[in-house]
């Protein structure tokens, strides 16, 4: 098995973690505009672009994300490396 292969079996990797969130997405906020951005941005491999479009989806909504959504879209931009957007995530919690 090649490093690509493993990258996108492997269930804990970023990119495995991003397409469950994004499944999770209540249903009356898939025909936002950020969420399409999402998953269109995961079915190129872009997982900074998708995980912001998540995290911009929450700026738009008036939904209220659950604690689990935060914590896991927090550990998504840690293993992508983006700390601001981690910290965002994680004073959400708080």
């Amino acid at each position: 098995m090649n490093f690509l292969s493993r990258l996108f079996s492997n269930p804990n990797s970023a990119r495995a973690r991003l397409r469950k969130l994004i499944h999770y997405i209540p249903e009356h906020q898939k025909m936002e505009r950020q969420y399409i951005n999402a998953v269109e941005f995961l079915e190129y491999n872009e997982l900074g672009l998708s995980s912001e479009s998540l995290l911009e989806l929450t700026y738009e909504s008036e939904h209220r994300f659950s604690i689990e959504f935060w914590k896991e879209l927090s550990e998504i931009f840690n293993m992508l490396t983006m700390k601001s957007e981690q910290q965002y995530c994680n004073n959400q919690i708080k």
